[in-house]
C-alpha cells in the first residue's frame, strides 16, 4: 500500500499537530500507519503500529525524518504473511529510501 502526496506549501505551526496517514489493520490485529505530521513546527515522517487492537505494545516514531514543504513524497507500507511490517518514505516517486 502506498500514497504519493505533495506536502502543504505552508510552514508547520509550532504547538499544532496535523497528521496525514495511510492506515491498515493486518492479520495479527495490529493497526499500522505511515504518512506525515506537523510536529513541533516541522513536517516529519510519522509511522506507528499498535499490536492486538492497542491492548498490546504500541510503537510510534514521530520524528523519523524531517520533510520539506511543497515537495512530493511517497509513503509505503508492506505487510508480510507473518505479520512483519515494513515502512518506507521516498522523495518523489523514486524507490530510494530517505
Amino acid at each position: 500500500m502506498q500514497s504519493t502526496i505533495v506536502l502543504p506549501n505552508d510552514t508547520a505551526v509550532y504547538g499544532q499537530w496535523y497528521y496525514v496517514l495511510i492506515s491498515i489493520w493486518d492479520q495479527k490485529n495490529s493497526y499500522n500507519q505511515i504518512g506525515f505530521a506537523s510536529i513541533n513546527g516541522t513536517w516529519q515522517v510519522m509511522y506507528s503500529a499498535g499490536e492486538n487492537c492497542f491492548t498490546g505494545p504500541f510503537y510510534q516514531n514521530q520524528s523519523a525524518y524531517t520533510l520539506k514543504q511543497n515537495v512530493q513524497y511517497t509513503f509505503q507500507m508492506a505487510i508480510q504473511s507473518g505479520g512483519k511490517v515494513f515502512f518506507g518514505a521516498y522523495l518523489g516517486t523514486s524507490s530510494t529510501l530517505m
